[in-house]
């Protein structure tokens, strides 16, 4: 999801989730309270607002780069 070169997305514990098969989604979901481990590693994933902030930055000043945009 990080690397994908279209405008960047958050990267929260739902989007996560949404990015797997409709069903295993839907399921993590409901059930993430009695999946200690998935929950922990789906935190350890997922980004703040700033790290995404950050991120989106970073990416616009890439595309205006090689746009070759300066102002």
């Amino acid at each position: 999801m990080k690397q994908d070169v279209n405008r960047p997305i958050w990267i929260s514990r739902t989007a996560i989730a949404n990015f797997l098969d409709h069903p295993a989604s839907a399921w993590v979901k409901r059930h993430l309270n009695r999946l200690p481990i998935t929950a922990k590693v789906l935190d350890e994933l997922a980004q703040t607002r700033e790290e995404f902030a950050v991120r989106r930055v970073q990416w616009a000043a890439n595309t205006f780069h090689q746009e070759n945009i300066t102002r």
